[in-house]
């Protein structure tokens, strides 16, 4: 769960690596040397972004290194977190984390790409953040809106609550959450309004 959470937050890291990628080259008057050059304006603004999401993606895997880390603790009671193994943080990582990351990164880079401005970039992080949390506040807490906010919540929070409900505590702390129905769609959700976005 964390994974998908701790996106909303890490948005402003997202923009530092991915809007600073393409926004800095015309802030230090390298683009018009990068312009002479053979390469076209669509592989300098895919290079970028390809730059700032693995620079993004690999920033963070320092949630789930970070909460393995945690569970190591001697003050942590192993009891209370179940077994440790590496499927279970790299599977959420790649299910949750990668694809909330694509997404974000879309996001902000096309901001960044419309208004070569970093500062209207954060500004679009803030409000994305802030209209995230009131959305989630009010949508996801009402039973009748559960399974569209499940399908259509892009990070994904929404539909792990659906899926484990009703799972206990050992399933919590034993079972993968199966990549199908509600899960499925979502992500591929994400996936497509992150394309939509380069797109644009």
């Amino acid at each position: 769960v964390a994974t998908a959470a701790f996106v909303q937050f890490y948005l402003f890291v997202t923009t530092a690596f991915v809007a600073n990628a393409l926004v800095r080259d015309d802030n230090s008057g390298f683009a018009p040397i990068v312009r002479a050059t053979g390469v076209t304006d669509k592989q300098i603004v895919v290079g970028r972004f390809l730059g700032g999401l693995t620079i993004a993606s690999i920033g963070y895997l320092g949630i789930p290194i970070g909460m393995f880390m945690g569970s190591l603790m001697p003050w942590v009671d192993p009891e209370t977190i179940g077994p440790q193994r590496f499927e279970y943080y790299a599977w959420n990582f790649v299910i949750f984390g990668l694809p909330n990351i694509f997404l974000t990164s879309a996001l902000l880079f096309g901001m960044a790409t419309l208004t070569r401005s970093m500062m209207a970039s954060y500004v679009a992080a803030v409000v994305l953040v802030m209209g995230y949390l009131i959305t989630a506040s009010i949508v996801g807490q009402k039973i009748e809106y559960r399974e569209m906010f499940a399908l259509w919540e892009p990070l994904g929070n929404g539909a792990i609550a659906e899926v484990t409900r009703y799972w206990t505590q050992t399933e919590m702390n034993n079972r993968l959450i199966p990549l199908d129905g509600v899960i499925l769609n979502n992500r591929l959700i994400a996936i497509g309004l992150g394309l939509l976005f380069l797109a644009v």
